[in-house]
């Protein structure tokens, strides 16, 4: 203790002066001492610090200080102090329930189970996530009821919440209303990524303008500069809200989804991932799509689109890929994936005889050994037009 000023909590914690340290978190004229002073208690397993801190969290005016002493709990772990943090869960001030909370499941004592579900139940408590952290440290089982859904909302587990039914209506309305709030802020790329899924799997009808606005705002994409000066634009946020569009809606997101893999206006990546989508989907309304971008400029783009062709099969994919599969110009790669899909729409027997015999009158291709050859130290070069994909009768 200074003699003319505040205690020095810092000497006091190099000194281990514990006595120092609970004599401090007495100090009336500073509540900043009393923070610093349960903080440095909260790093000692001293069981005589336990009734102090336990006297902090209960009386001490400053919410900071009764935050901390809460805290300090979360690492001490003494059940002394079940019943205080469970007092502490109805403070006057959220900082100190939610710390109180976390405090009870780091602790471990099942008395805390029922104060913690309540705490979930109540709109007005505070962020339910915390109660929820606590619950699942207390390895609680997820009821059916509102305690339940609350529980799989913190955790975005939006199946098994939806699966509750009626009693997930006001949780889910407000994981909602949370996600619709981010993705319209100006916050960071990651976290309107995040709400843009959110949104999709929870799968609001109501929502899915929303996703559609944010996918064709062309403000939200970045411009991009490569050390040699090329650049290119993309973002992450349209990307990631056509993703969830796509999930929520299945078949009936596939014309947006068509209209943006034609537009060459949109960035690649953009373009990439409406293709990748459809082919996730796999809506033959996008067949017509995804062959007229198969000779796109953009190789990515192509190949995505190869790919969801690929998925998506059927005879109206066969001619396009056997175009693919014979073309002296497109890679190998490309080559073998048009091969691969041409037996696998062969093998399900709905093809007629045409387009069978198309098929089969490239098998030679397909079967044939493929050789990589390197001439000289040059890169690859393929010397012979083999695909080597065995290809049964």
């Amino acid at each position: 203790m200074g003699l003319f000023g505040p205690p020095n909590v810092q000497k006091m914690k190099d000194n281990r002066n514990l006595k120092g340290l609970i004599k401090a978190l007495d100090y009336k004229k500073d509540w900043n001492v009393r923070v610093a002073a349960a903080k440095a208690l909260g790093k000692y397993h001293d069981s005589r610090a336990v009734e102090p801190l336990i006297t902090a969290l209960k009386d001490d005016e400053s919410v900071w200080v009764r935050v901390r002493a809460a805290k300090a709990f979360c690492i001490i772990r003494d059940r002394r102090a079940i019943d205080p943090l469970i007092g502490a869960l109805k403070d006057k001030d959220r900082p100190v329930r939610e710390t109180a909370a976390l405090a009870l499941g780091n602790i471990g004592d099942s008395r805390a189970v029922e104060p913690l579900v309540d705490a979930l139940e109540d709109e007005d408590w505070g962020d339910p996530a915390f109660a929820s952290e606590a619950l699942d440290l207390l390895d609680w089982e997820p009821d059916q009821g509102v305690a339940g859904a609350w529980f799989w909302v913190t955790k975005q587990n939006w199946h098994m919440a939806k699966a509750i039914g009626p009693p997930a209506i006001k949780p889910l309305s407000y994981a909602r209303n949370q996600n619709i709030a981010i993705l319209e802020k100006e916050v960071s790329p990651e976290a309107r990524c995040s709400a843009a899924k959110a949104l999709g799997e929870i799968g609001n009808p109501q929502d899915m303008e929303i996703l559609k606005a944010v996918i064709s705002n062309r403000n939200l994409d970045h411009t991009k500069r490569y050390p040699d000066g090329e650049e290119y634009s993309y973002s992450k946020v349209r990307i990631a809200a056509l993703e969830a569009f796509g999930q929520a809606e299945g078949s009936k997101a596939a014309p947006l989804l068509a209209s943006i893999l034609k537009n060459h206006k949109e960035p690649s990546l953009l373009r990439m991932a409406a293709a990748k989508t459809l082919g996730i989907i796999c809506d033959s309304c996008a067949i017509e799509s995804l062959i007229a971008t198969l000779d796109d400029n953009d190789y990515y783009v192509s190949y995505y689109a190869l790919d969801a062709l690929c998925k998506i099969g059927g005879s109206r994919a066969v001619r396009p890929l056997v175009n693919i599969l014979v073309s002296e110009a497109a890679s190998w790669e490309k080559r073998k994936s048009a091969a691969i899909a041409l037996i696998r729409i062969y093998k399900e027997g709905t093809l007629d005889e045409e387009l069978s015999k198309l098929i089969l009158a490239q098998r030679k291709v397909i079967t044939s050994p493929h050789t990589d050859k390197r001439i000289d130290g040059c890169p690859v070069t393929h010397k012979d037009s083999g695909i080597g994909v065995d290809f049964p009768l």
